[in-house]
């Protein structure tokens, strides 16, 4: 009870839909130049750790997709972050 609670939203976009894996690169490569005032970590795709919580966009190692993961205090805040990031990375 003492923990903070947060949310977590996880979703996967198909590679195929927009440009394959060609794409990915120059799209990470937008999330962190967009981000840039926010603290990222580039170790495995982009991880951009705002205030109230994380987004995290990379590709799979196993499939043709990008999977986009965020975490956050709330559920709408959560779904914010990863309306922000599909949408500034083309993935909608």
């Amino acid at each position: 009870a003492d923990l903070p609670h947060y949310v977590m939203i996880k979703k996967k976009y198909d590679l195929s839909a927009i440009g394959g894996l060609d794409a990915v690169g120059p799209m990470l490569e937008k999330v962190k130049k967009h981000y840039a005032h926010e603290r990222i970590n580039d170790a495995d795709g982009v991880r951009v750790d705002v205030a109230d919580g994380w987004v995290h966009l990379r590709p799979s190692n196993t499939e043709p997709i990008v999977r986009l993961i965020a975490e956050a205090s709330s559920a709408s805040r959560a779904n914010e972050l990863v309306d922000e990031l599909s949408d500034l990375a083309s993935l909608t």
